[in-house]
C-alpha cells in the first residue's frame, strides 16, 4: 500500500511485473466506486534497478481526499497487460511510524496483570 497525500501532484514508485510501454493508469475511489482516472494525467518518469517512479497530476476539483482508500492500477501497452496493481491511502500525517487508523476507537484493556500463579 502507498500513503499519498492530498495534493495535487503525487508521485509512487513501484515494481512493475513488466517494461512500461505506451502505459495507462485507472484510478478508482473505493469510498464511492467512482472510476476518477479522467480526472488523473499521469507520466514515468525513471526506470532503474526494476524500479519505475510515476507521476499522477490531480486536477484541481479532484485532489485525493483525506482519509480515503483508492485502487491503482498501471496497464503497458494502452491498457492490454496488467502490470502493477495495489491500493493507495490518503492522509496529510507525516510521522508514519506513529500513524493509527484505529486512533481514538480503540482502547487498550488495562485492568489486568500479567502474573501466571503455579501451584
Amino acid at each position: 500500500m502507498h500513503i499519498i497525500t492530498p495534493t495535487e501532484v503525487v508521485t509512487i514508485q513501484f515494481i512493475p511485473r513488466i517494461s512500461i510501454a505506451n502505459g495507462v493508469v485507472k484510478v478508482i475511489d473505493e469510498s464511492e466506486n467512482k472510476d476518477i482516472s479522467s480526472d488523473i494525467t499521469h507520466s514515468y518518469g525513471s526506470y532503474s534497478n526494476g524500479f519505475t517512479n510515476m507521476s499522477l497530476v490531480f486536477k484541481a476539483d479532484s485532489f485525493p481526499v483525506e482519509g480515503r482508500f483508492y485502487t491503482f492500477k498501471a496497464y503497458a501497452n494502452n491498457g492490454q497487460t496488467l502490470c502493477y496493481q495495489d491500493r493507495l491511502f490518503c492522509t496529510s500525517q507525516t510521522d508514519f511510524e506513529k500513524y493509527t487508523t484505529n486512533e481514538g476507537v480503540y482502547t487498550e484493556e488495562t485492568s489486568y496483570n500479567n502474573e501466571f500463579v503455579i501451584i
